[in-house]
């Protein structure tokens, strides 16, 4: 077992030197960079995070704006009922006081 920072550094460089010497050249195998690639997605999980969060606040913002449209469709409909039972209750205490008892 590894217990120290010179026993990983030390089974690195053995690792590292027994790649070397296989009779393939190693050297000529192109690896592509992984921390370039890694670093382009997670700047692409970032964006489409980004992306996620703007347009879920503007769904709640529309969500938000036709509730309020509703809200004042409703208080209008209630103030035009208010102004009809109003004026029907003129007209039946009208019609009372003319009705001889």
């Amino acid at each position: 077992m590894i217990e120290s920072v010179d026993e990983i550094r030390n089974f690195y460089q053995l690792t590292s030197a027994g790649e070397s010497s296989y009779p393939l050249q190693q050297s000529r195998i192109i690896r592509p960079n992984l921390t370039k690639q890694m670093e382009l997605l997670i700047l692409m999980v970032i964006g489409l995070f980004d992306r996620d969060l703007a347009s879920c606040h503007l769904f709640a913002l529309a969500k938000a704006n036709s509730a309020k449209r509703g809200l004042n469709d409703l208080a209008t409909r209630l103030s035009s009922l208010e102004n009809e039972v109003r004026s029907l209750g003129r007209h039946t205490t009208s019609a009372r006081n003319r009705r001889p008892l």
